[in-house]
């Protein structure tokens, strides 16, 4: 261990002076080092191959403006003791104490003139905490940091409780003055945060738009005043702030979810508050008692607010995909987990098990694709849906599907008393072939096409899985191209990036006619128009559309028409074909590495009259209420954090409209 060259010799622990940097290129001892305590730059001498490890202690600066007095009356031999007895330190750790006259201060910032308090400080007497710095690397090294915040939390409460004052009144040496302002530098910061003490905590938005589990539309807003009624903008510690919590009253049983929220920036910062029972409620919203303070402070103070009444009414939920799914091989065995969540913040409902209601799901394969390969979702004895209602979660198990191709799954999702049917479609699944491997797509694929159509009205359709389901099937299925990536479909009109294998003849064959009948084909993909069209590095030269420009900048809703000939014509024919074959799915964009949610316009509310969700199932699944997960997922992780919702789809089918027949001769 080294000291630095600015040390004080006559301390035997490390006490810097403000004196010029000794290091220079002549020093002849390797980690010669100097450490400057106001611009908190270090300095060192590296000679060769040596290595340094350079270790600093977390500095807490205490700040105490001081009105009007002569050092003399306040300084005496005990002054250390006794802010060391004040602040619950041993006298070693108290590194420096100066007093600094408020018109000479340099290193300390000063109170801005719009600050809720004036700066009526004559002297500010500046203390420096800190620990020794280790002279070795340890386990303790963490211990020790950990105890530096924990007593720069406990010194910070402790002043805006009041106690600190009160102690400091208290002292027979300390009280020859007052305390006028308090300020902090906190370990790692630069800066000192001048603080106020807390008089009152109300509230400044009530909450409100509550709904059963879910987190209330308008979340509440609670602010601290001073004994001035200035607002605190600061309440505890950098990494320990207030906290502020939310009680039912007089209601016992009922209780409150997202209850809990820090103080910071002048005000609570509730995120999911709400109540777990529909009725008319009122809440107390009180400070936790913060570290190092006792529990009678926020009695005696009476920091807490009473809400008016709020009004809860029955969740409006729907189900979002837990984990995905995005690529399986033929046959193997996966699950899929859904959740049941608020619909407008996607919050997941940790209980579902409210009421006297039951929950049943039956899992089925998405028929309705445009394009889609002819595998089937495979059930064996041992699949079931598996319904977790701690965790509200859903989960189907030991499922696998037969063929290659992109598919997408249904879960249709009920409860016993009819309240609530929830379709789910999951995303698109990729099913390879077991020896295949998909490869990840580089950031310039040799392989695009572009699309003529409005991607955002998938997007907010909730269409936009279907449409890479169906994409994928169109180039794999019926084009035959051996695409080795998935794809991808970005912004602009509407972009599909992917790979294909050409390192065998056979392959390279295939491309050349599976893209030339692509490009001859612009009207492959209901609601898009091909306009571009690369394969492995070649451009094709794309067919004129058969659809008029201003009909393909409109949405296309119509399948590809049939042959109507006979001596009947129904001048309702066209009307028909553009009902025909209706698509829903998937929730969010695909970018390289990224998932994007879009808008999600489904409603699920509970239903007036009974509705019971009649999805087509093969093998049907047992359905089993339990509250343990007893199968895994395949892969994956959670990706509740990404806001991405899946859409139900429904299986498409011929609208008729009512017409009249006109009879040719």
């Amino acid at each position: 261990y080294i000291s630095p060259t600015n040390k004080a010799q006559n301390f035997t622990n490390l006490i810097l002076l403000d004196q010029s940097n000794g290091v220079t290129l002549s020093s002849t001892t390797p980690g010669t080092n100097f450490f400057n305590r106001t611009t908190q730059m270090a300095f060192f001498l590296i000679d060769g191959d040596t290595l340094i490890d350079l270790k600093i202690a977390d500095l807490i600066v205490l700040t105490f403006g001081l009105p009007a007095t002569t050092p003399q009356a306040f300084f005496s031999t005990n002054i250390v003791a006794n802010l060391a007895a004040l602040l619950g330190v041993t006298v070693d750790k108290i590194r420096r104490v100066d007093v600094v006259s408020a018109n000479g201060r340099t290193r300390i910032q000063r109170r801005s003139a719009s600050s809720s308090r004036s700066l009526l400080a004559t002297y500010y007497l500046e203390v420096q905490i800190r620990e020794e710095p280790p002279s070795t690397l340890s386990g303790n090294n963490l211990a020790l940091s950990v105890a530096t915040y924990n007593l720069n939390a406990e010194i910070i409460n402790r002043y805006q409780s009041g106690n600190l004052t009160e102690q400091w009144q208290n002292d027979p040496v300390l009280n020859a003055t007052s305390i006028i302002e308090f300020g902090v530098q906190e370990p790692q910061n630069q800066t000192t945060a001048y603080l106020s003490m807390i008089n009152q905590l109300v509230i400044e938005r009530q909450p409100g738009i509550c709904r059963e589990r879910s987190p209330c539309e308008t979340q509440p807003v609670l602010i601290a005043r001073d004994s001035a009624g200035h607002i605190i903008t600061k309440l505890g510690s950098n990494d320990q702030p207030w906290q502020i919590t939310a009680t039912i009253i007089g209601s016992p049983g009922v209780g409150v979810v997202g209850g809990i929220a820090n103080y910071s920036s002048g005000q609570s910062q509730f995120t999911a508050f709400g109540i777990n029972a529909t009725g008319t409620y009122q809440v107390q919203f009180s400070i936790i008692t913060p570290r190092g303070i006792d529990s009678s402070f926020v009695t005696n103070i009476n920091l807490t607010s009473d809400s008016s009444s709020i009004t809860v009414a029955l969740p409006r939920i729907t189900a979002k995909q837990d984990v995905d799914i995005d690529v399986i091989s033929k046959n193997e065995i996966f699950n899929l987990t859904t959740a049941i969540v608020d619909q407008k913040s996607q919050v997941k409902l940790d209980n579902i098990a409210w009421n006297t209601f039951t929950w049943s799901a039956a899992v089925s394969l998405y028929g309705s694709l445009q394009h889609q390969s002819n595998g089937i979702l495979i059930q064996n004895l041992s699949s079931t849906v598996i319904i977790n209602p701690q965790s509200g979660t859903i989960t189907a198990t030991n499922l696998a599907i037969s063929e290659v191709g992109a598919y997408i799954i249904k879960l249709d999702i009920t409860t016993s008393n009819n309240q609530y049917s929830i379709p789910f479609s999951s995303n698109c699944i990729i099913v390879k072939e077991n020896s295949t491997t998909l490869n990840a797509i580089t950031s310039s694929p040799s392989s695009n096409i572009t699309y003529q159509g409005d991607y955002d009205k998938f997007v907010t359709a909730g269409t936009l899985e279907t449409l890479h389901c169906t994409i994928y099937n169109y180039l794999t299925v019926v084009k035959k191209l051996p695409l080795n990536t998935n794809i991808i479909l970005a912004k602009g009109s509407v972009n599909v990036f992917y790979e294909m294998d050409n390192s065998a003849s056979a392959n390279r064959s295939q491309i050349s006619s599976g893209c030339s009948e692509l490009a001859s084909d612009p009207n492959g993909i209901s609601d898009l128009v091909l306009s571009n069209l690369t394969c492995a590095g070649t451009q094709y030269t794309v067919k004129s559309s058969s659809i008029s420009s201003s009909s393909s900048s409109s949405s296309i809703t119509a399948s590809n028409a049939g042959l109507i000939a006979g001596v009947v014509v129904g001048v309702c024919a066209a009307l028909a074909l553009l009902a025909a074959a209706t698509y829903s799915a998937y929730k969010y964009k695909k970018l390289p590495s990224s998932k994007v949610a879009g808008q999600f316009n489904e409603l699920y509310e509970p239903l007036e009259q009974p509705q019971l969700g009649n999805a087509a199932t093969t093998n049907p699944s047992s359905i089993a209420n339990s509250s343990s997960q007893q199968t895994r997922p395949l892969s994956g992780q959670s990706h509740f954090n990404d806001q991405r919702v899946h859409t139900p789809v429904q299986d498409g089918g011929i609208v008729t409209p009512k017409c009249e027949l006109i009879d040719f001769p």
